[in-house]
């Protein structure tokens, strides 16, 4: 009989302990959505290493006080690239020839200053990102991403590389063969560092690609703002960088059903080259700087 009570304890025991360990994993899964949310509640994908993440209020306000003493380009309404009629990419799809009037797939200004920790880029658009997936004339957009390439730096081998870094709103995944609308948009950010070549799509392929970095807006808000830390990029105040800056947005019919640029250039689908000085308020720009290594 003593027996059979003291089982009886160890099993309550392990029966409490295993409730406990249930619970704790689930409260810990919901404490990892909510860390993975913006305060409005647009999900962030932490990208392939998970280091993505949404500003906290104190990120928010060093970010806004970097930008604040940094740069800002103004960039005119409505002036997405001609693609013309007969542009098709490696993988068999057209590029749209007459891009839709969405305000939101074209550059208002961008903004960007940094701190000690990292670089900002605030990407403003003519109208607001939707709260939910768009289709126009029977086309859904797949995704807008905000982009800054050809980042050129100093790595911490002292030799020369490049980056391409981007901020992205998206609204359906690839399943299978499939395209699949997601109940809410959500935001992203990557740096793809030092390219080693192209596959079979003419697509590049980087040494390095990681999520790390911050974000928010999106969904609801007429800007994207992400940080990038400084250290990927082996920088720090003071320092030179060269970038040109563009928006891609691809949809289920075109391959890109628009491209937008800042300081754009005749019959090229990359800005004209931008130098900054990393935590100033001033810019050049390089006009006629060699892009051949892209797409």
């Amino acid at each position: 009989m003593k027996v059979w009570k003291w089982f009886r304890w160890v099993l309550l025991g392990v029966v409490t302990v295993g409730l406990f360990i249930i619970g704790f994993a689930a409260w810990s899964g919901h404490q990892h959505d909510i860390a993975r949310q913006t305060k409005e509640g647009t999900p962030v994908d932490g990208g392939k290493d998970g280091l993505a993440r949404p500003f906290t209020d104190a990120q928010l306000a060093a970010a806004n006080l970097a930008l604040s003493k940094g740069v800002k380009i103004d960039d005119p309404q409505n002036d997405w690239y001609d693609f013309g009629s007969n542009s098709f990419q490696p993988d068999g799809r057209q590029d749209n020839p007459h891009p839709y009037p969405l305000g939101w797939t074209d550059y208002r200004s961008v903004n960007m200053g940094a701190d000690v920790n990292y670089l900002y880029f605030k990407f403003q658009v003519w109208d607001k990102f939707p709260l939910k997936v768009v289709t126009y004339n029977g086309d859904t957009i797949r995704a807008t991403t905000l982009k800054v390439d050809n980042l050129k730096f100093t790595n911490k081998e002292g030799k020369p590389d490049s980056a391409d870094i981007d901020a992205n709103i998206w609204f359906v995944r690839m399943e299978g063969n499939q395209w699949k609308i997601s109940e809410k948009p959500w935001l992203s950010v990557s740096s793809m560092i030092s390219p080693t070549g192209y596959d079979e799509h003419m697509e590049t392929i980087y040494k390095i690609y990681t999520g790390a970095g911050l974000v928010a807006g999106g969904p609801g808000f007429d800007y994207i703002l992400a940080a990038y830390p400084l250290s990927l990029f082996n920088l720090k105040q003071g320092d030179t960088i060269t970038f040109d800056i563009g928006m891609e947005t691809g949809s289920t019919v075109y391959h890109h059903e628009s491209i937008d640029m800042i300081f754009s250039e005749t019959g090229s689908k990359f800005g004209t080259t931008i130098s900054y000085q990393i935590g100033s308020n001033t810019y050049k720009l390089l006009p006629g700087f060699d892009k051949s290594v892209h797409e």
